[in-house]
């Protein structure tokens, strides 16, 4: 009876679902959601609510607080979701009401999931057919562009006057922008045309005011043409009453003159408003000048560079020089040059302010004199009339030689020996035919030693011998005044030839 009880305790023991697996515990089963789950997202992520994210759409989700299902659990379940457990008041489901009065309620659960799905999708590309990428490229097509760069027409693209028109242009200290100088909020820009020329106002006209040449204030000047320069009627006379010129020239800048026309200074508002102008030229050069140099025509014969300084106002101790220039028989030409130190003193003598008389000379030699600008290149080559080239100011230069006839200018060198012999001559003998003062040829040694070029670019021109020359020429006229009797004149001449010959 005990071996029979047993056995029936083993055979129910064997037959519970339980007692089965009570040695091993039962592995747990896969919930719905693992196994709708990629294995590569639960092994990348580590936690359950991040590889849920990750999961079919269609899958519900897991929660992270999901145990393992058991048959205790299966029976738990059934008895949760059970019918019984699960009735509601039908006062308040909406979804019973409405169908109760015939309205008709879709389930909402597909357009959930369908959401979600949208949500969770990867983002594709639109999708685009042959025609419609063809329609796109034509519509991209004729949107407006930027033209390319052009720093030709950055100029016309601004605004004379307005708000935005870009300021002067300053001196640049750095590497200069190629970028063109455009009004970026101007909205009509892709809409006009670039190439339409931006019309200027036309420059208004100049007005003269004083002379070019003497600046003084005239009720009337003369406009030469081309160059443009006013000149007032007495240097209008003057540069008219040159008598070695084919053409006239211009007395301030050299150049020939076409013709001329007269015209008249604004009235006086305007000079007035001209005045308080900021941005007026200044009335006098700033920068260091060169000594200027005059000319003088119709000079008399026996006149001298101290009569010519006496008349003009002007004396040694200023810096002013005259020269007298005489030909190789000692006759005096019909013009002479003074040099005076900067352009003020040379205004104020054009304009006549320290003129001691209207006439240069006395007595029946006495003439109406007329004053005009020159240069230095034209006081050098009536110096020294033997050089074969040309001065570039007071330096001799081969511009204009030709290249055979260099070697024959410069063994010409600056001066002949002859003319420095026949001027010994004249100076030595008292009854020269033509010398109308015998000072005269002492001062033209005086005015050779002046302007005799000494620098060391110069002294190609000239040999030693010639240097020589001058020396011995030079000491003798001293000896040969020296053996005249006494007078003012001649200590007046001696302490001028010594002093320019030490600076020589």
């Amino acid at each position: 009876m005990q071996t029979t009880n047993n056995l029936v305790c083993i055979s129910s023991t064997s037959l519970h679902p339980t007692s089965m697996f009570s040695s091993s515990p039962r592995p747990p089963v896969a919930s719905p959601a693992s196994r709708y789950t990629s294995p590569a997202l639960s092994s990348r992520y580590s936690t359950p609510a991040i590889a849920s994210r990750y999961t079919s759409p269609n899958t519900p989700s897991t929660p992270s607080s999901y145990a393992p299902a058991t048959p205790d659990n299966y029976r738990l379940k059934r008895l949760s979701f059970s019918p019984e457990l699960l009735k509601s008041d039908s006062s308040r489901n909406w979804r019973s009401r409405a169908s109760r009065n015939g309205i008709r309620v879709e389930e909402d659960e597909d357009v959930d999931s369908d959401v979600d799905a949208s949500f969770d999708g990867p983002l594709l590309p639109p999708f685009l057919t042959a025609p419609r990428r063809r329609a796109l490229s034509y519509a991209s097509e004729n949107l407006p562009q930027t033209p390319p760069r052009n720093p030709q027409l950055a100029a016309h693209l601004r605004f004379k006057g307005s708000v935005t028109a870009p300021a002067h242009e300053r001196r640049a200290f750095g590497l200069k922008s190629n970028l063109p100088d455009v009004d970026e909020m101007h909205e009509g820009f892709h809409c006009e045309s670039i190439y339409d020329d931006d019309e200027q106002d036309p420059e208004p006209p100049r007005s003269y005011t004083h002379c070019s040449s003497c600046a003084v204030a005239s009720k009337q000047l003369a406009l030469l043409t081309p160059c443009s320069h006013a000149l007032c009627p007495a240097c209008l006379t003057s540069a008219l009453n040159i008598v070695d010129q084919l053409s006239m020239c211009c007395v301030v800048c050299r150049a020939t003159v076409v013709t001329f026309g007269l015209v008249r200074p604004p009235s006086a508002p305007e000079l007035e408003d001209s005045f308080l102008r900021p941005f007026s030229p200044p009335s006098t050069p700033c920068a260091a000048e060169d000594p200027v140099v005059l000319r003088i025509d119709n000079v008399p014969w026996d006149i001298t560079p101290p009569a010519i300084l006496e008349f003009l106002g002007m004396s040694r101790e200023n810096g002013a020089r005259a020269y007298v220039l005489l030909d190789r028989l000692g006759k005096t030409l019909s013009h002479a040059f003074v040099e005076l130190p900067n352009e003020m003193v040379a205004r104020s003598v054009l304009r006549g302010e320290n003129r001691a008389a209207p006439v240069l000379g006395s007595g029946r030699r006495a003439r109406a004199v007329t004053l005009t600008r020159s240069s230095q290149s034209a006081l050098m080559t009536s110096i020294f009339p033997s050089w074969a080239g040309a001065f570039d100011g007071p330096a001799p230069s081969l511009a204009g030689v030709a290249g055979s006839s260099v070697p024959d200018a410069l063994e010409g060198g600056l001066m002949r020996e002859t003319e420095l012999t026949d001027l010994l001559w004249l100076m030595r003998s008292q009854d020269a035919r033509f010398v109308k003062v015998p000072a005269l040829p002492f001062y033209a040694l005086i005015g050779i030693l002046a302007k005799f070029p000494t620098d060391r670019d110069s002294r190609v021109f000239w040999t030693v011998a010639l240097r020589d020359l001058l020396y011995d020429v030079t000491f003798a006229a001293i000896q040969t005044l020296r053996g005249r009797p006494p007078s003012q004149e001649n200590t007046d001449v001696i302490k001028d030839m010594v002093d320019t010959a030490l600076r020589c």
